[in-house]
Parts: C-alpha cells; sequence; structure tokens
C-alpha cells in the first residue's frame, strides 16, 4: 500500500507542478494580452487625439477657405460692376459718336451742296460775264483847291467795267460845264477809256459863278447815257 502511495503522491505532485506550470503559462499570457490591450488603448487614444487634431486643422482650413472665397467672390462681382460699367460707358461713348459722325456727315453733305451749288452759279456768271460787257466807271478821288481867284476841282477816274468808255459830258450840279462862263475843263487822256485805263479831269472855276464854301456835284455823262456823280466843297 506504501509503494502505491508513493506513486499516487507522486503523481499527484506532478499533476499539481503542470497545473501550477499551466497556471502561470495561463498568467502569464493574460498579463501579456493585458499589456498588449492597454498599449493599444493608448495608441488607439493617441490615434483618437490626432485625429481630432487633424480634424480641428481642416475645419480651420476650410473656414479659411471660406473666407477666402468670400472675400475672392465679393471682388469678382466688383469686377464684374465695374465691367459692366464700363461697357455701358463704352456703349454710349460709341452711340453718341456715332450720332456726331452722322451729323457731321450731314452737314458735310449739306456743305458739298451748297459748294456745288455756288460753284455752278460761279460758273454761269463766268459763261455771262464772257459774253456780256458792262460799264463801270469808279471816280477814285475828287478834291478842290483855291488860288489866285479861282478853284480848281481835279477828279481821278477809273474804267473798271469790261467794255470802253467814252466821255461825252461833263455836268457842274445838273447843268453842262460850258453853260457857265470862265470855265475851263482838261482831260488828260483820250476820250475813250479801255477797261483799266485812268485818267484825270480838272475843271477851275472863277469866283463869279460860285462862292466860297458852296457844294458843287461834278457828274460825268458817258455815250451809254450813265451819269457818275462826285460832290466837293470849296474851300
Amino acid at each position: 500500500m506504501s509503494g502505491r502511495d508513493n506513486s499516487l503522491g507522486r503523481a499527484a505532485i506532478i499533476i499539481l507542478g503542470l497545473i501550477v506550470v499551466i497556471l502561470s503559462a495561463g498568467l502569464i499570457w493574460t498579463t501579456t494580452l493585458l499589456s498588449q490591450k492597454e498599449a493599444s488603448n493608448v495608441g488607439i487614444e493617441n490615434l483618437r487625439n490626432r485625429i481630432e487634431y487633424l480634424e480641428s486643422r481642416i475645419a480651420q482650413l476650410e473656414k479659411r477657405l471660406h473666407g477666402n472665397m468670400t472675400g475672392l467672390q465679393e471682388k469678382v462681382g466688383s469686377l464684374e460692376r465695374r465691367i459692366n460699367r464700363l461697357d455701358e460707358g463704352l456703349y454710349n461713348n460709341l452711340t453718341y459718336c456715332s450720332s456726331k459722325i452722322e451729323e457731321l456727315e450731314s452737314k458735310i453733305t449739306t456743305l458739298q451742296d451748297t459748294i456745288d451749288y455756288i460753284a455752278s452759279l460761279l460758273e454761269k456768271l463766268g459763261e455771262q460775264s464772257t459774253f456780256t460787257e458792262f460799264e463801270k466807271l469808279e471816280i477814285t478821288t475828287a478834291y478842290a483847291t483855291y488860288d489866285n481867284g479861282e478853284w480848281t476841282i481835279t477828279l481821278t477816274v477809273k474804267n473798271t467795267g469790261t467794255s470802253d468808255i467814252i466821255i461825252e459830258e461833263i455836268f457842274i450840279n445838273n447843268k453842262p460845264f460850258d453853260s457857265y462862263s470862265g470855265i475851263g475843263l482838261i482831260i488828260n487822256h483820250p476820250p475813250k477809256l479801255e477797261p483799266g485805263d485812268d485818267a484825270e479831269i480838272t475843271i477851275t472855276i472863277p469866283t463869279s459863278e460860285f462862292s466860297h464854301g458852296q457844294s458843287v456835284t461834278i457828274a460825268i455823262r458817258t455815250t451809254t447815257g450813265q451819269e457818275y456823280p462826285k460832290t466837293v466843297a470849296l474851300p
């Protein structure tokens, strides 16, 4: 019996040792798992903190991006309004310039029509003047002087027409000069004056017929019947 009991005791000791070993291994494994779990929890917490930090940064960036986008949109809107105003001003200026150009073109057309009309009139006048001669005698100077008891009236005349002029008669105060006694007449040019010719007419008047301060009208009559008068005062 004692030998059998000894065998059983040893077996029990061995089994008990195995149990202790198993329990020790289980305890070690459990401790390892707990350590790994704790480390995993720490890592997860760090990840959570990192994620929260990144989410915070993303929120900040989104807020800044939203602010920048709002500012950019306002600037774009301001630029669009300025562009619209410039377009409107440019359109108004182009419209005004177009209307002024049309107005100027209309005035130019009217002016051109007027020039053409005047040119046609001048052409007609030129044609008429080519075939139609006219008489015109211009008295360019007239004055009177007194010396030795008589007056001398001097007239300078010029043919400014296109036809020849022949002086037919000289009148003094509507009477032929030779109806007065003592009147002298000198014409220092042939009776016929061609266009552009000048002539000087000198008339001497005695005091018996006129008086100082009196106005005397000298009229030159041509062969065409036209008269050219001039009044002078006797000094």
